[in-house]
Protein backbone atom coordinates (compact mmCIF):
# COMPACT_ATOMS: atom_id res chain seq x y z
CA UNK A 1 0.00 0.00 0.00
CA UNK A 2 2.72 2.50 1.21
CA UNK A 3 5.47 1.67 -1.44
CA UNK A 4 4.87 3.99 -3.81
CA UNK A 5 7.04 7.18 -4.58
CA UNK A 6 6.53 10.39 -3.03
CA UNK A 7 3.35 8.80 -1.09
CA UNK A 8 3.21 9.82 2.68
CA UNK A 9 0.40 8.90 4.98
CA UNK A 10 -2.01 11.24 6.58
CA UNK A 11 -4.16 9.10 8.94
CA UNK A 12 -5.78 5.80 9.13
CA UNK A 13 -8.13 4.36 11.45
CA UNK A 14 -11.57 2.67 11.42
CA UNK A 15 -14.77 3.69 9.46
CA UNK A 16 -17.96 1.40 9.45
CA UNK A 17 -19.13 0.71 5.58
CA UNK A 18 -22.88 0.41 5.06
CA UNK A 19 -22.53 -2.38 2.96
CA UNK A 20 -25.38 -4.48 1.16
CA UNK A 21 -26.52 -6.78 3.71
CA UNK A 22 -25.05 -5.35 6.80
CA UNK A 23 -22.52 -2.54 8.33
CA UNK A 24 -19.28 -3.77 8.01
CA UNK A 25 -15.57 -2.20 10.24
CA UNK A 26 -13.39 -1.38 7.41
CA UNK A 27 -9.98 0.15 7.82
CA UNK A 28 -9.43 3.39 5.73
CA UNK A 29 -5.73 4.65 5.07
CA UNK A 30 -5.19 8.32 4.04
CA UNK A 31 -2.46 9.08 1.94
CA UNK A 32 -1.25 12.65 0.20
CA UNK A 33 -2.86 10.61 -2.62
CA UNK A 34 -5.32 9.02 -2.68
CA UNK A 35 -7.91 6.91 0.04
CA UNK A 36 -7.02 3.51 0.54
CA UNK A 37 -9.21 1.01 2.54
CA UNK A 38 -8.98 -2.75 3.47
CA UNK A 39 -10.46 -5.69 5.14
CA UNK A 40 -8.09 -6.62 8.50
CA UNK A 41 -6.79 -9.88 8.77
CA UNK A 42 -5.06 -11.63 11.85
CA UNK A 43 -1.84 -10.12 13.01
CA UNK A 44 -2.58 -7.12 11.84
CA UNK A 45 -2.54 -7.48 8.50
CA UNK A 46 -4.80 -6.17 6.06
CA UNK A 47 -6.01 -7.30 2.23
CA UNK A 48 -6.52 -4.58 -0.01
CA UNK A 49 -9.91 -3.19 -0.77
CA UNK A 50 -10.28 -0.10 -3.00
CA UNK A 51 -8.34 2.77 -4.00
CA UNK A 52 -9.85 6.52 -4.41
CA UNK A 53 -7.24 8.81 -6.21
CA UNK A 54 -8.32 12.11 -4.33
CA UNK A 55 -7.93 14.00 -7.43
CA UNK A 56 -11.03 12.21 -8.69
CA UNK A 57 -12.62 11.30 -5.08
CA UNK A 58 -16.53 12.60 -4.24
CA UNK A 59 -17.01 13.74 -0.85
CA UNK A 60 -20.67 14.51 0.41
CA UNK A 61 -21.12 15.54 4.08
CA UNK A 62 -24.32 14.15 5.47
CA UNK A 63 -26.84 14.95 8.07
CA UNK A 64 -27.57 12.55 11.27
CA UNK A 65 -30.74 10.19 10.20
CA UNK A 66 -32.98 9.32 13.37
CA UNK A 67 -34.84 6.61 11.52
CA UNK A 68 -32.14 5.09 9.88
CA UNK A 69 -29.86 4.84 13.39
CA UNK A 70 -27.29 6.76 10.89
CA UNK A 71 -25.22 9.02 12.55
CA UNK A 72 -21.63 10.39 11.95
CA UNK A 73 -21.85 9.49 8.50
CA UNK A 74 -20.49 11.17 5.17
CA UNK A 75 -20.48 9.47 1.56
CA UNK A 76 -17.29 8.27 -0.72
CA UNK A 77 -17.52 8.37 -3.81
CA UNK A 78 -16.48 7.35 -7.35
CA UNK A 79 -17.64 6.60 -11.14
CA UNK A 80 -17.24 3.37 -10.05
CA UNK A 81 -18.24 2.59 -6.85
CA UNK A 82 -20.37 4.91 -4.12
CA UNK A 83 -20.86 4.31 -0.24
CA UNK A 84 -21.32 5.48 2.71
CA UNK A 85 -19.16 5.39 5.58
CA UNK A 86 -19.89 5.69 9.80
CA UNK A 87 -17.38 7.72 11.96
CA UNK A 88 -17.80 6.57 15.60
CA UNK A 89 -18.11 9.70 17.37
CA UNK A 90 -18.78 13.50 15.35
CA UNK A 91 -15.10 14.04 16.46
CA UNK A 92 -13.84 11.47 14.63
CA UNK A 93 -16.29 12.53 12.05
CA UNK A 94 -14.91 16.19 11.92
CA UNK A 95 -11.38 14.97 12.02
CA UNK A 96 -12.27 12.90 8.99
CA UNK A 97 -13.77 15.43 6.62
CA UNK A 98 -10.72 18.28 7.80
CA UNK A 99 -7.96 15.86 6.79
CA UNK A 100 -9.80 14.59 3.51
CA UNK A 101 -10.66 18.12 2.46
CA UNK A 102 -7.31 19.53 3.20
CA UNK A 103 -5.77 16.25 1.03
CA UNK A 104 -7.69 17.04 -2.21
CA UNK A 105 -7.26 21.04 -1.84
CA UNK A 106 -3.49 20.14 -1.91
CA UNK A 107 -3.41 17.73 -4.32
CA UNK A 108 -5.65 19.87 -6.45
CA UNK A 109 -3.31 22.95 -6.30
CA UNK A 110 -0.20 20.46 -6.88
CA UNK A 111 -2.09 19.75 -10.01
CA UNK A 112 -2.81 22.60 -10.75
CA UNK A 113 -6.46 22.31 -10.81
CA UNK A 114 -8.17 25.40 -9.77
CA UNK A 115 -11.90 25.29 -7.66
CA UNK A 116 -13.93 26.40 -10.48
CA UNK A 117 -12.45 23.92 -13.23
CA UNK A 118 -12.73 20.90 -10.45
CA UNK A 119 -16.50 22.15 -10.34
CA UNK A 120 -16.95 22.01 -13.92
CA UNK A 121 -14.90 18.65 -14.71
CA UNK A 122 -16.56 16.84 -11.32
CA UNK A 123 -20.05 16.45 -12.21
CA UNK A 124 -21.83 14.39 -9.42
CA UNK A 125 -23.70 13.09 -12.67
CA UNK A 126 -21.09 10.56 -13.03
CA UNK A 127 -20.76 8.99 -9.46
CA UNK A 128 -21.88 5.89 -9.16
CA UNK A 129 -25.20 5.21 -7.09
CA UNK A 130 -25.14 4.27 -3.42
CA UNK A 131 -26.84 0.77 -3.21
CA UNK A 132 -29.89 0.54 -0.73
CA UNK A 133 -29.26 -1.77 1.51
CA UNK A 134 -31.54 -4.62 1.59
CA UNK A 135 -32.85 -4.58 4.82
CA UNK A 136 -33.99 -0.90 3.75
CA UNK A 137 -36.69 -2.44 0.39
CA UNK A 138 -39.56 -4.74 1.31
CA UNK A 139 -40.63 -4.73 -2.10
CA UNK A 140 -39.70 -4.16 -5.62
CA UNK A 141 -39.31 -0.45 -6.52
CA UNK A 142 -40.67 -0.98 -9.74
CA UNK A 143 -43.49 -3.34 -9.96
CA UNK A 144 -43.70 -2.77 -5.89
CA UNK A 145 -44.35 -6.94 -5.31
CA UNK A 146 -43.12 -7.70 -2.03
CA UNK A 147 -39.57 -9.75 -1.69
CA UNK A 148 -39.84 -13.17 -0.41
CA UNK A 149 -37.27 -16.46 -0.38
CA UNK A 150 -38.41 -16.81 -3.72
CA UNK A 151 -38.86 -13.77 -5.08
CA UNK A 152 -34.87 -12.55 -4.30
CA UNK A 153 -33.70 -9.10 -3.89
CA UNK A 154 -31.54 -7.26 -6.84
CA UNK A 155 -29.67 -4.16 -7.42
CA UNK A 156 -30.18 -2.27 -10.24
CA UNK A 157 -26.52 -1.13 -11.58
CA UNK A 158 -27.91 2.01 -13.02
CA UNK A 159 -30.02 3.34 -9.91
CA UNK A 160 -28.97 1.82 -7.25
CA UNK A 161 -32.78 0.62 -6.12
CA UNK A 162 -33.70 -2.73 -4.95
CA UNK A 163 -35.62 -4.77 -7.47
CA UNK A 164 -37.08 -8.50 -8.22
CA UNK A 165 -35.78 -10.47 -10.77
CA UNK A 166 -38.45 -9.63 -13.01
CA UNK A 167 -37.87 -6.14 -13.13
CA UNK A 168 -34.43 -6.40 -14.11
CA UNK A 169 -33.82 -8.64 -17.00
CA UNK A 170 -31.96 -6.24 -18.96
CA UNK A 171 -28.06 -5.58 -19.50
CA UNK A 172 -25.97 -2.51 -20.81
CA UNK A 173 -23.11 -0.78 -20.29
CA UNK A 174 -22.40 1.73 -17.94
CA UNK A 175 -20.02 4.47 -18.12
CA UNK A 176 -16.75 3.24 -15.91
CA UNK A 177 -17.79 -0.32 -15.39
CA UNK A 178 -15.76 -1.53 -18.63
CA UNK A 179 -16.89 -3.95 -21.33
CA UNK A 180 -19.49 -6.22 -19.36
CA UNK A 181 -23.18 -5.67 -19.62
CA UNK A 182 -24.25 -4.79 -15.89
CA UNK A 183 -28.19 -5.52 -15.02
CA UNK A 184 -30.19 -2.54 -14.63
CA UNK A 185 -34.18 -2.41 -13.79
CA UNK A 186 -36.65 -1.85 -16.30
CA UNK A 187 -36.66 2.26 -15.63
CA UNK A 188 -33.11 2.75 -16.24
CA UNK A 189 -32.78 0.56 -19.44
CA UNK A 190 -35.06 3.49 -21.30
CA UNK A 191 -32.50 6.20 -19.69
CA UNK A 192 -29.52 7.33 -21.19
CA UNK A 193 -25.93 5.67 -20.13
CA UNK A 194 -24.01 8.72 -21.08
CA UNK A 195 -23.80 10.38 -17.40
CA UNK A 196 -21.65 13.16 -19.09
CA UNK A 197 -23.28 14.74 -21.85
CA UNK A 198 -27.02 14.09 -20.34
CA UNK A 199 -27.54 16.75 -18.43
CA UNK A 200 -31.28 15.02 -16.63
CA UNK A 201 -28.74 11.53 -15.70
CA UNK A 202 -27.67 11.08 -12.70
CA UNK A 203 -25.95 7.61 -11.39
CA UNK A 204 -23.55 4.66 -12.22
CA UNK A 205 -22.55 2.12 -10.15
CA UNK A 206 -21.10 -1.03 -9.26
CA UNK A 207 -20.25 -4.77 -9.60
CA UNK A 208 -22.69 -7.50 -8.36
CA UNK A 209 -21.84 -7.38 -4.27
CA UNK A 210 -21.50 -3.85 -2.97
CA UNK A 211 -19.44 -5.77 0.23
CA UNK A 212 -17.15 -6.73 -2.91
CA UNK A 213 -14.73 -4.39 -3.82
CA UNK A 214 -13.55 -2.29 -7.16
CA UNK A 215 -11.61 0.51 -9.47
CA UNK A 216 -11.46 3.98 -9.17
CA UNK A 217 -12.35 7.18 -9.72
CA UNK A 218 -14.33 11.91 -9.00
CA UNK A 219 -14.79 14.86 -5.31
CA UNK A 220 -17.47 17.39 -5.38
CA UNK A 221 -18.53 19.38 -3.20
CA UNK A 222 -21.99 20.42 -2.95
CA UNK A 223 -23.40 24.06 -3.97
CA UNK A 224 -25.52 24.79 -1.26
CA UNK A 225 -28.04 23.41 1.53
CA UNK A 226 -31.19 24.44 0.92
CA UNK A 227 -34.81 24.32 3.05
CA UNK A 228 -37.86 22.85 0.92
CA UNK A 229 -40.73 25.79 1.56
CA UNK A 230 -43.40 22.43 0.04
CA UNK A 231 -44.13 18.78 -0.49
CA UNK A 232 -43.04 17.05 -3.31
CA UNK A 233 -43.80 13.55 -4.61
CA UNK A 234 -42.84 12.97 -8.24
CA UNK A 235 -45.35 11.50 -10.11
CA UNK A 236 -44.54 7.79 -11.94
CA UNK A 237 -44.89 8.87 -14.95
CA UNK A 238 -41.78 11.54 -14.78
CA UNK A 239 -39.53 8.59 -13.43
CA UNK A 240 -38.52 7.15 -16.87
CA UNK A 241 -39.11 10.42 -18.17
CA UNK A 242 -35.84 11.86 -16.56
CA UNK A 243 -33.78 10.71 -14.36
CA UNK A 244 -34.91 10.09 -10.38
CA UNK A 245 -36.78 12.40 -8.50
CA UNK A 246 -36.89 12.59 -4.98
CA UNK A 247 -39.62 12.97 -2.57
CA UNK A 248 -39.40 15.82 0.11
CA UNK A 249 -41.18 17.59 2.58
CA UNK A 250 -41.73 21.21 3.51
CA UNK A 251 -38.78 22.17 5.90
CA UNK A 252 -36.68 19.09 4.84
CA UNK A 253 -33.20 20.68 3.82
CA UNK A 254 -31.31 18.62 0.78
CA UNK A 255 -27.54 19.59 -0.19
CA UNK A 256 -27.77 20.51 -3.67
CA UNK A 257 -24.88 19.61 -6.32
CA UNK A 258 -26.45 21.10 -9.14
CA UNK A 259 -28.65 24.23 -10.53
CA UNK A 260 -29.97 23.03 -14.14
CA UNK A 261 -30.78 25.64 -16.28
CA UNK A 262 -34.31 23.63 -16.81
CA UNK A 263 -34.90 24.87 -13.65
CA UNK A 264 -34.22 21.64 -11.43
CA UNK A 265 -31.68 20.75 -9.18
CA UNK A 266 -29.93 17.63 -8.36
CA UNK A 267 -29.86 17.03 -4.52
CA UNK A 268 -28.95 14.60 -1.66
CA UNK A 269 -31.20 13.59 0.52
CA UNK A 270 -29.96 12.91 4.77
CA UNK A 271 -29.57 8.92 3.47
CA UNK A 272 -27.43 9.78 0.58
CA UNK A 273 -29.96 9.13 -1.79
CA UNK A 274 -29.09 11.65 -5.31
CA UNK A 275 -32.24 12.80 -7.36
CA UNK A 276 -33.57 15.73 -9.36
CA UNK A 277 -36.01 18.01 -7.18
CA UNK A 278 -37.95 21.28 -8.69
CA UNK A 279 -35.94 24.31 -7.70
CA UNK A 280 -39.67 26.39 -7.26
CA UNK A 281 -40.18 24.27 -4.28
CA UNK A 282 -36.93 25.90 -2.09
CA UNK A 283 -36.60 28.90 -0.42
CA UNK A 284 -34.12 31.80 -2.31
Amino acid sequence: IRDRPGRVMIKDGFLTKICRKERKKRHFFLFNDSLIYAYELPNKHFRFAKEFPLSSMILLDLSDNEVKKQFNSFLIGSETKSFVVIAATPEEKKEWLGALNQSMITIDKKIKTFATLRLNNKNPSTMAPVWVPDQEAKCCKVCVTKFTWTNRRHHCRQCGSVVCGDCSENRKLLNGQGNKKMRVCDVCMEEPTDRVESATEQKLTNNDDSSEEDNEEKVYFYVSRETAKYDFTPVNEDVSSMSRKLSFKSGQMLDIVKKDESGWWLGIIDDGEIGWVPGSYFEG
